[in-house]
């Protein structure tokens, strides 16, 4: 049989080799299996990769949705802030109207107020003038000279800050109290005596003697010299600034050429600066500011009297020579600006009020004496 098959010719051979069943090799088995994990690790991926761009694409959608409601937001918090501010613009509108409102009410019943008390003023005056022409004693009339002296005497310490000028009227208005025989003028003359006794004892200060120093360095204000610019002498300083830098500048250029430059010391006095005209400006303005200091002296206004003699002494140290005569003027200036000047006298008199209160109680019932007159008469 064997050698049947060895003598069966080469072509048979092949032929039953090409029948046979073909068997695959490992490596052919491995190469499909790879394959077919490469393809459905693509297949994995590309799924995985379209998940993902969903999922991004979701996020997007979602930020932008988000985006978009902030924005809305925002927009609707921007018309609600603008609304309030146009809100709070127009209460304020309101309000500044409303206050207008008010000023304007409140000045216009300050107006009618003070146009009320001048008219009952007025009346008051006029009903006084009808009680002492139908009156038929002298007290009446005495009363009235006892109401002017206090009066003007209370103007005197208002405006004129003048003691001794209240005094003299206080003591003329308790002597014509003293001529009227009524018992119930007790209370006013008590209180003439307390307006005396606390207006006596007021200190009161002498400015006179502060008005004519001052006026007496008015008058010495022309005998003040101008200072003049000095210019300091570099080889007569003991330790000048610059001094190396200097002296060898000097000799180089002294190198250079004697004829172009010429250096020239001010070791001679110089001339003032300042003109006579110049001067005549100067002490006016420390004249003014002395005058405008008596002014204040007289004003009892401290502020401006210590400003005013400040400023003087300033302009004295700043454009004058400080020779004996200025320094004598600057003491005095210094001796003026420690000056107590006298405050402004702030008493109310009590006898002014009382004779007021009185007035008015014979003012009421003259008025009701002649409301009881009048319908006897028609009777």
């Amino acid at each position: 049989m064997s050698q049947d098959l060895q003598t069966l010719p080469e072509d048979s051979a092949q032929d039953a080799a090409t029948d046979a069943p073909a068997v695959e090799s490992n490596s052919d088995i491995k190469s499909r299996h790879g394959n077919k994990l490469s393809i459905l690790w693509s297949i994995v991926t590309t799924l995985i990769l379209i998940c993902a761009l969903v999922a991004i694409a979701w996020l997007y959608r979602e930020q932008q949705g988000l985006t978009t409601q902030l924005q809305q937001q925002e927009l609707n918090v921007a018309e609600q802030l603008k609304q309030r501010q146009q809100l709070l613009a127009d209460l304020q509108a309101k309000n500044q109207a409303l206050q207008n409102d008010i000023e304007q009410q409140a000045t216009a019943l300050q107006q009618q107020t003070d146009l009320n008390q001048l008219l009952r003023q007025q009346v008051v005056t006029t009903q006084d003038r009808l009680r002492l022409l139908t009156s038929q004693g002298k007290q009446e009339w005495l009363l009235e000279q006892v109401h002017y002296y206090l009066t003007l005497a209370q103007e005197k310490l208002i405006f004129e800050n003048n003691r001794d000028v209240a005094i003299a009227l206080l003591s003329q208005a308790e002597g014509t109290v003293a001529e009227i025989s009524d018992l119930q003028l007790l209370d006013l003359r008590q209180a003439i005596s307390d307006d005396l006794l606390a207006l006596d004892a007021i200190a009161t200060l002498d400015n006179s003697p502060v008005l004519l120093k001052i006026n007496s360095l008015r008058e010495n204000l022309n005998a003040l010299v101008t200072t003049a610019p000095q210019y300091k002498n570099v080889a007569e300083l003991d330790n000048p600034e610059n001094k190396d830098w200097y002296d060898r500048f000097v000799t180089t250029m002294a190198k250079i050429t004697e004829d172009a430059i010429k250096i020239r010391t001010h070791d001679e006095k110089v001339q003032p600066m300042l003109s006579k005209e110049q001067k005549s400006v100067l002490v006016a303005t420390l004249s003014l500011a002395l005058t405008q200091a008596q002014s204040a002296v007289l004003n009892q206004d401290k502020a401006f009297y210590d400003s005013r003699i400040q400023f003087s002494r300033a302009l004295i140290n700043d454009y004058f020579v400080l020779d004996d005569k200025a320094q004598s003027i600057l003491k005095q200036l210094t001796q003026l600006e420690s000056v107590d000047i006298q405050a402004p006298i702030r008493y109310q008199l009590k006898s002014k009020q009382q004779i007021e209160a009185i007035k008015e109680q014979r003012r009421l019932k003259w008025l009701s004496d002649q409301s009881t007159v009048s319908p006897s008469k028609e009777q």
